[in-house]
């Protein structure tokens, strides 16, 4: 029987993908936002075996609902964590409700983060034709300040979609917990249910609202930025929540199926049953647009994803979640161990995801003003565009070596954490209308517990 501690699978996904971050960002946002008409010629340019080798890294360049599906995963399966064997349990309880807690202090903070990211380190928004600019970023793009605005503070990003993903997940998980119990079935059932909701939502919003920029615009003429705000967050943004939120749902599913791994015996044929087969499901929709005419290329980079892609986005997704999850989880102690070590090169990538995505596009534009000054524009140069891609990773991979020795002391992890620590301490978080009764008898249930536990 396999006992996972922890999902190594999500660490490797998301150290890679934060590597991969920085590969991508340098070279969209840095190389050819300033000359965007050399992005075709340059491309036409690459070697033919190159374009063949990196083109699952193209498909991979719209996969920040990634996040959200991983945020999912990691929320149900400390969830399930928690739960034990016996999530009636007051001690099991207390421990679903820190998780629920401690997500909800993390979304808040990472939230905070995210208005300072756009305050001070954002790149230009795609959301506003390039025309929003950070503090410090901004400068770097534009060599002159910039007075941030309401654009600059609402531009969109995978973060807040990560908060509140990790936020409503972890309510609706709790609250199936409570119903269920021990009937992981039932809750998985939930979970999924939920998630084909909030995609038929998605795909009818589709089809009633159609192209979101004239919506945008109107409520932008009226002045109702409340609206505005909330359109993009449910509807118009890249990562917004309909349908971003599904893939936390089926992540979180996932999720709660390798926590009771232990406590069931579940196997990963039985995991991958459930996983391949609404994979499957999510792929053939997707194929079903393909054949009533849907077409890829046209509609690949649009910031507003069509539900075309976003099906198969998630039916992706699952499918390679699934295959790390074989790699690394449903393995024996000393083949993880061997695994992990392997893949190391990731590990600080993964420790510091959220700073490098606050700090990323800050370090790329200080190094591409230094290669332009030398260079000048050498978005035409595939030579130069490969150095200094390759410059900024060994760059950020010096920056986090160092970083390490401190135990990233300072970094928006360690701020998050901290701030977590904090909004836990306040008043207004601290559970109210608890009487003497009640805190008398939460004691005397957790010590009939333990009296039981003794005598087992």
């Amino acid at each position: 029987m396999i006992k996972m501690k922890r999902l190594y699978s999500i660490d490797f996904v998301r150290g890679f993908l934060m590597l991969y971050i920085i590969v991508l960002h340098s070279l969209i946002q840095r190389v050819f936002s300033s000359s965007p008409g050399e992005f075709e010629t340059t491309v036409t340019t690459i070697p033919l075996a190159f374009a063949i080798g990196i083109s699952p890294l193209i498909i991979i360049s719209i996969w920040g609902t990634m996040f959200s599906l991983m945020t999912g995963m990691a929320v149900g399966f400390r969830m399930g964590n928690a739960a034990g064997v016996d999530p009636t349990s007051v001690r099991n309880r207390t421990k679903m409700d820190k998780v629920v807690s401690n997500r909800t202090y993390s979304g808040i903070m990472i939230f905070v983060v995210y208005i300072l990211t756009n305050l001070f380190f954002a790149t230009q928004s795609i959301e506003h034709g390039f025309k929003t600019h950070s503090i410090f970023t901004g400068f770097m793009e534009t060599l002159t300040w910039n007075s941030p605005d309401f654009y600059t503070l609402t531009a969109t990003s995978t973060l807040e979609t990560i908060a509140l993903t990790g936020i409503i997940v972890s309510f609706l998980l709790k609250s199936a917990w409570n119903k269920y119990h021990l009937n992981s079935f039932q809750i998985v059932k939930r979970l999924v249910i939920m998630a084909l909701l909030v995609l038929f939502i998605s795909v009818v919003l589709r089809e009633l609202i159609g192209d979101p920029y004239p919506v945008q615009d109107a409520l932008i003429e009226n002045e109702n930025y409340v609206w505005y705000f909330l359109f993009l967050r449910l509807y118009s943004a890249r990562f917004a929540l309909f349908p971003a939120l599904a893939f936390g749902l089926m992540g979180a599913s996932m999720g709660v199926i390798l926590s009771r791994a232990k406590h069931e015996n579940i196997s990963f044929k039985e995991f991958s049953k459930f996983s391949y087969s609404f994979a499957g499901l999510f792929l053939a929709i997707f194929g079903l647009y393909l054949l009533n005419g849907f077409e890829v290329i046209p509609h690949f980079a649009q910031e507003f994803t069509p539900m075309a892609l976003q099906f198969f986005n998630l039916g992706a997704q699952m499918v390679v979640m699934t295959v790390m999850v074989r790699i690394f989880d449903y393995v024996p102690p000393n083949k993880q161990a061997k695994r992990v070590h392997r893949v190391r090169l990731f590990q600080n990538f993964n420790r510091t995801s959220l700073t490098i995505f606050v700090f990323e596009p800050l370090i790329a534009s200080s190094l591409y003003l230094a290669y332009h000054a030398v260079f000048g524009d050498f978005s035409d140069n595939f030579p130069i565009i490969m150095s200094f891609i390759l410059n900024v990773v060994l760059l950020w991979y010096v920056i986090l070596k160092l970083w390490q020795k401190v135990n990233f002391v300072g970094s928006c992890e360690w701020f998050v954490r901290k701030g977590s620590k904090w909004l836990s301490r306040q008043p207004f978080f601290k559970r109210k209308n608890r009487s003497k009764e009640d805190d008398h008898e939460e004691f005397y249930l957790l010590y009939h517990e333990n009296i039981m536990i003794m005598n087992q």
